[in-house]
């Protein structure tokens, strides 16, 4: 699969991160085993995954509480399988200090 980026223009703003481990949910099992979770259509191929810890790897114009080295925990509809996601930044959160 192409290596996603995140540049210019991109609405909402957006962060890249390299993903350090990708969480399993029993949705990931259903995707997996060919079913249609949340009552959406699924095309394969597919990436599942739904949510990842990682480190900041770039961020897009606008973006200006994360920068490049900040760990995160963050979530996506799918893709998260991934050893790189492009993700709204609404959907990560700083990863507290005291988290493995």
């Amino acid at each position: 699969m192409a290596e996603p980026l995140v540049g210019p223009g991109q609405v909402p703003v957006r962060v890249r991160v390299r993903v350090r481990v990708a969480g399993l949910q029993p949705v990931d099992c259903k995707v997996r085993a060919d079913g249609t979770p949340f009552a959406r259509s699924v095309t394969f191929p597919l990436i599942p995954g739904n949510e990842f810890p990682g480190v900041v790897d770039g961020v897009g114009e606008g973006v200006t509480e994360f920068s490049a080295g900040d760990e995160l925990l963050g979530f996506g509809l799918f893709g998260c399988y991934a050893e790189y996601v492009v993700v709204p930044a609404d959907q990560i959160v700083s990863k507290p200090p005291s988290m493995p």
